[in-house]
């Protein structure tokens, strides 16, 4: 899968309700088209200090703020990539810089392993992607995650977030695209991407996150579907939603898994 290594782009984050959802992308259904991923399962491992200290600087809205993470498309095979991804924010703009490496590789990565040597010693099957990583863009978007990692005293996998995802670009405007993010879930154990499916929903009632993606103003007819449908801007953090509900659960109940995803839904989903 041929992805690029560098956004810069406004994100604006919506709750749906599954009525929402369903009759707005019934609407939209002539003025968008599914894009390359389509519907894919998006597992994101995010670091953190052992305090959560980064997801509680995000949480106070600082005019920049980062995170760290490692994200899948589906469950990957050994050779398969992942992405290994810095994501900031400044005064609104996200900025997200990545680079491809198997799952084994961004682990020794991001656990103080060297870029290349990580690289090395667990390749990408794809011998293109492979070469890629030693790329001048690549080498100096591994070293800015390094620096990040040292900023904040390399931090741990700390939380696993998880959705059923269903992308969309505009057909009349390219650089316009619309994510559904369903069935959100977390976890903080079995921090692999093979335990995919497992998880606390962040939303057992149903309600699905829209992400619109653009480097430009709103197509009027968009801005008329959202308003027609009741759609409003709602500040929508995954991880830091999660990492909340994680702290008052551990606070208030003991350790333990609810609202676990069936795997026959996430199957049903796929199918």
């Amino acid at each position: 899968m041929n992805t690029p290594d560098v956004f810069k782009r406004v994100e604006y984050k919506y709750l749906l309700s599954p009525q929402q959802f369903d009759s707005l992308t019934e609407s939209l259904a002539d003025k968008i088209r599914p894009d390359e991923f389509g519907r894919s399962t998006i597992s994101s491992l995010y670091y953190d200090t052992r305090q959560f200290a980064m997801i509680n600087r995000s949480l106070e809205k600082p005019v920049y703020k980062e995170k760290l993470r490692i994200r899948a498309y589906g469950t990957p095979e050994d050779g398969d990539p992942v992405y290994v991804e810095l994501k900031k924010k400044f005064r609104g703009v996200v900025y997200k810089r990545r680079v491809p490496l198997t799952a084994n590789a961004a682990y020794a990565f991001m656990g103080g392993v060297s870029y290349r040597s990580a690289a090395l010693a667990f390749p990408l099957a794809d011998a293109a992607l492979q070469d890629g990583c030693f790329l001048p863009r690549r080498i100096q978007i591994a070293e800015e995650i390094s620096q990040c990692c040292k900023r904040w005293e390399m931090p741990r996998p700390a939380m696993m977030v998880c959705v059923e995802r269903e992308a969309y670009r505009c057909i009349s405007a390219h650089d316009l695209r619309i994510t559904f993010d369903i069935m959100p879930r977390w976890r903080t154990d079995d921090l692999f991407f093979s335990a995919e499916q497992a998880g606390r929903l962040l939303y057992p009632d149903g309600k699905v996150i829209m992400e619109i993606k653009c480097t430009d103003a709103y197509p009027f007819w968009l801005i008329e579907e959202l308003d027609k449908h009741g759609v409003y801007p709602q500040p929508n953090s995954k991880y830091g939603l999660s990492y909340q509900e994680y702290h008052h659960l551990s606070r208030t109940l003991p350790r333990r898994r609810s609202h676990a995803v069936p795997e026959a839904r996430i199957a049903a989903f796929a199918g």
